[in-house]
């Protein structure tokens, strides 16, 4: 669960923390995991989301093109690119 409080760029780093990788291997973000869970409900309808979304979905292609993105600071660099 994320704190209302987080600014957007907070949010954005804790939602890269749930980025996992697939059996195929494959970089994964667990959305479907997030919309089943009452705890995420209020966040998912929040206006953050829709940017975070995004963001998060772009992440993801860019990732499973280049992992060298990974080198790269989450709440600066990366935040930017996507």
């Amino acid at each position: 669960m994320i704190k209302e409080d987080l600014d957007i760029k907070q949010k954005f780093v804790h939602l890269c923390s749930m980025i996992f990788i697939n059996s195929r291997g494959e970089f994964v973000f667990p959305i479907e995991n997030l919309q089943y869970d009452g705890d995420w409900s209020d966040f998912l309808m929040s206006s953050d989301w829709s940017i975070l979304d995004k963001k998060m979905s772009n992440l993801i292609i860019k990732l499973n093109e280049d992992n060298s993105i990974l080198n790269l600071d989450v709440e600066t660099e990366i935040w930017e690119m996507i």
